[in-house]
């Protein structure tokens, strides 16, 4: 079983868990209410040299009243490319933890079926880039080369109640990078599944 596999099984497996573990209460976000997710996707970077792959992570978040929510996430990628320009070519690999801190503006609320939100925030990526470059003369290997950024970030949401607890949030995540020179945004895509 690769890796990723494993990994599938585990978010699956936590998902079963969060929808069957929920306790039943009233339906709608409500004011002041905690929650939590499990969210899954697939995270586009802009650099050309590296291929889309899949994302998850944790969000816990709380309401505001009934119009303002606040989140952090805790998420992770990892995904490959290769370089291929005239005077280097190689293979390389990157991985990276995204730690954000999200505020969204909540339209409707009270609706049993489904709220729509817009936000953004604030965060910081740690990134490990491997890979071995190659020139007509020359051989580099690079192993844990860190590539941390603070990071800003918009996102827009669509929350669609399953049951009085339990929700569905698809959501589209736009990042940027600040120690990025060029290609500075990358776009996530993500289905989150929530309990709250």
């Amino acid at each position: 079983m690769t890796r990723f596999a494993r990994r599938s099984v585990v978010a699956l497996a936590a998902a079963v868990l969060l929808v069957t573990a929920a306790p039943t209460a009233h339906a709608g976000l409500g004011e002041d209410v905690m929650f939590f997710e499990v969210y899954g996707g697939i995270y586009n970077p802009e650099l050309d040299v590296l291929d889309s792959s899949a994302t998850y992570g944790l969000r816990l978040g709380s309401t505001i009243g009934t119009r303002l929510a606040v989140s952090g996430t805790l998420g992770y990628f990892e995904t490959d490319g290769r370089i291929s320009a005239p005077v280097v070519t190689g293979p390389i690999e990157l991985n990276a933890w995204l730690a954000d801190a999200t505020m969204a503006y909540l339209f409707m609320p009270d609706s049993r079926f489904a709220t729509l939100a817009l936000g953004g925030g604030v965060g910081w990526a740690f990134a490990d880039l491997d890979g071995e470059l190659t020139t007509d003369e020359l051989r580099i290997t690079f192993k844990n080369f860190e590539q941390n950024s603070f990071t800003l970030h918009l996102v827009g949401v669509a929350a669609f109640s399953l049951s009085e607890r339990i929700y569905l949030k698809p959501a589209l995540r736009w990042r940027w990078y600040e120690a990025r020179d060029d290609n500075e945004f990358d776009l996530e895509y993500t289905s989150a599944l929530g309990n709250h």
